[in-house]
């Protein structure tokens, strides 16, 4: 089990194409990020139209961000 709960999205994640996600779609992309933080398996499946793909792409480059975000930060402590 995670010990640190994952920072969920409050707001549209960055879109270089400029589009939104519906709240329906963010509800699944944190529900993603979410099951993702907790090692958990997935299946995301709707009715067709309902933009699974792009939450999926969205889902990606969050957790890409996230990824890389955790390996460039470090933590020093500079003692004089």
């Amino acid at each position: 089990m995670n010990v640190n709960p994952p920072t969920l999205l409050c707001t549209n994640p960055c879109n270089p194409a400029g589009g939104t996600l519906r709240d329906y779609q963010m509800e699944s992309l944190n529900w993603m990020i979410y099951s993702w933080s907790e090692n958990r398996n997935i299946i995301l499946a709707d009715e067709m139209g309902l933009g699974k793909t792009v939450q999926c792409v969205s889902f990606i480059g969050e957790a890409g961000a996230r990824v890389f975000a955790r390996a460039h930060s470090c933590s020093c402590s500079c003692t004089q």
